[in-house]
């Protein structure tokens, strides 16, 4: 009958956790966004969220990890309010993938 909630403190420190412990594999997961101004601040919330998981930026508004983050991208989105305006794909191959192998 007892229940536990976490503040979204412990929410987002609990997700760069679970990030840090998934392992790289073969697919690139690229993350688009296009948050309005009037969202500033939880747009900045949500960058610094998915670089603390460890994705590089290769354009503006374009994030790429080989790692599988998609839950976890939900999460971060969800928690900050901008999933509707967050994107999310998975990848085997692209015509960059020499450029994301440089950086990530």
């Amino acid at each position: 009958g007892e229940s536990i909630q976490f503040t979204n403190k412990t929410k987002l420190a609990i997700i760069d956790r679970l990030a840090k412990k998934t392992k790289n594999d073969n697919e690139f997961r690229f993350v688009s966004f296009d948050i309005p101004e009037t969202l500033r601040r939880n747009r900045n919330q949500f960058r610094r969220s998915i670089k603390r998981m460890g994705f590089k930026q290769i354009q503006k508004s374009l994030w790429v990890s080989n790692k599988n983050l998609g839950k976890l991208i939900e999460l971060a989105a969800i928690e900050y309010k901008v999933n509707n305006y967050v994107v999310y794909i998975a990848s085997s191959n692209s015509n960059i993938d020499t450029h994301i192998n440089k950086i990530l």
